[in-house]
């Protein structure tokens, strides 16, 4: 690698890694027992259809971050306009085997896919003590969700409910045409909806570079990669569990 190239590439990684240290303002603090639990979105502003999470960052008496919980002892569910979330896993961002991640953060990723203010209701224990908090967005605790008009160039894209319903008119024509046709003996019924719900891969899909060092897909594509990131930034680099 060039030097120029090298140097804007350890940049860039300078620049994420940065953005790895720190959570979010603005975030609604609340005390749970001997427990700093700071509650908001991942990113602010917060725009409607775009990919966000809910974020919980925990602390202890003494300011340290907690960051061995797993994903089953903290829910969220998130509410907006009358209707409500299946609850969502809080998962741990921070590996203790890499080193990456914020220590203490917990995240469940969501799409906001309508303006307005939104209601997030976390329950579960921090180790013995129970949280049962609500927070809603205002100007004390954090974002509303809002259109991302403003910022969008060179065009402005159509809000995430108009796409919907554009969808829903065509789909419709579609399977009328389909079914007059005959073209297929049962009725088609693929739905496309906005996602409102993220599903964690199983425990087996975790960590799979490190337990899986000799399946295929890992020796051919995944293992080359590790390796030239060793040695291009050998300061950066670290084993598993080191």
């Amino acid at each position: 690698m060039h030097r120029p190239a090298r140097a804007m590439a350890n940049a860039i990684l300078a620049i994420g890694l940065a953005s790895l240290a720190t959570p979010v303002a603005a975030h609604i603090v609340k005390q749970v027992g001997p427990y700093t639990v700071a509650l908001g979105w991942v990113h602010e502003p917060t725009y409607v259809g775009q990919l966000n999470a809910v974020q919980v960052v925990i602390k202890d008496a003494r300011g340290n971050p907690v960051s061995d919980l797993s994903a089953d002892d903290l829910k969220v569910v998130v509410s907006t306009a009358g209707q409500q979330s299946d609850p969502m896993a809080l998962a741990p961002t921070f590996d203790e085997d890499t080193g990456l991640g914020i220590p203490g953060d917990y995240e469940a990723p969501l799409i906001p896919t309508s303006p307005g203010d939104y209601t997030f209701h976390v329950t579960g224990t921090i180790h013995s003590a129970k949280i049962d908090e609500t927070a809603t967005s205002s100007d004390t605790t954090f974002d509303a969700a809002v259109d991302p008009g403003p910022i969008q160039f060179p065009g402005k894209l159509p809000p995430v409910s108009d796409i919907a319903t554009r969808l829903e008119r065509v789909d419709s024509r579609v399977q009328a045409q389909l079914t007059a046709a005959k073209a297929f003996p049962r009725p088609i019924v693929t739905q496309v909806a906005a996602l409102t719900t993220f599903w964690p891969a199983e425990d087996y899909h975790q960590k799979y570079f490190d337990h899986n060092p000799t399946q295929p897909y890992i020796v051919y594509n995944d293992a080359p990669k590790v390796a030239n990131l060793k040695k291009q930034f050998p300061e950066l680099y670290r084993e598993a569990g080191k």
